[in-house]
């Protein structure tokens, strides 16, 4: 069961599958990137329900956000992904890279996130640690301070083990938006991408998140 809150990315993700099946099918799409846009990690979490046993030693179904005992799964048809576990992160955030891995395993997309942060300081970036730490092998704090160290840039490139295939954690006070004209010569995929990158490469802030980004959708 899942309801609606102030981020509710984990139930979007449920309704994407579908929707990006679709979309997939009738566009003919061969590769498909599924972006998605956040100011925050989810709020929603998630319920299922358990068997359990009542005062009359009947098995009874009950309503439940215990994910270890016994360990849930997420299933979309034939596609089963277990849950995540991990002692860094909410389990709001463990339902999320769940069903992202859920999600590129029923649509064959890659999922990119652009994360806008509203403050540009080490404790905001820390907020954003919970997916790096889900199967993270090593120091989760060492090795995230090591991944934040670039951002004097106002753009942090963070690769987890699951879930998202890149995110960009970005200076969203720094973001501006102006009119400009994308030039290419030619559709071939070459002239294309040139274009893209002398387009936003123009703008000084974009220049690191192009040469990154570009790598990704190529």
């Amino acid at each position: 069961m899942f309801q609606m809150g102030s981020t509710p990315l984990n139930a979007t993700l449920v309704i994407g599958m579908e929707i990006a099946k679709q979309f997939r099918k009738a566009n003919r799409v061969e590769v498909l990137n599924t972006i998605i846009l956040t100011d925050g990690e989810a709020t929603d979490s998630a319920t299922h329900w358990v068997e359990v046993f009542d005062s009359d030693d009947k098995t009874v179904l009950r309503e439940s956000s215990n994910y270890s005992q016994p360990p849930a799964t997420f299933k979309y048809g034939s596609s089963v992904t277990p849950m995540y576990n991990a002692y860094h992160c909410h389990r709001n955030t463990k339902i999320t890279a769940t069903l992202i891995d859920l999600y590129k395993e029923v649509t064959g997309s890659k999922v990119i996130n652009f994360h806008l942060l509203s403050s540009w300081n080490l404790r905001e970036l820390s907020e954003c640690k919970g997916l790096f730490s889900i199967n993270h092998q090593g120091d989760v704090y060492d090795d995230w301070d090591k991944v934040v160290k670039t951002r004097s840039t106002g753009l942090v490139e963070v690769k987890d083990t699951v879930g998202f295939d890149v995110r960009y954690l970005m200076n969203g006070s720094d973001l501006t938006i102006q009119d400009s004209q994308l030039e290419v010569k030619s559709n071939t995929k070459g002239d294309l991408l040139r274009g893209f990158k002398k387009f936003a490469g123009n703008k000084t802030q974009n220049r690191l998140f192009v040469q990154k980004f570009t790598d990704q959708v190529a």
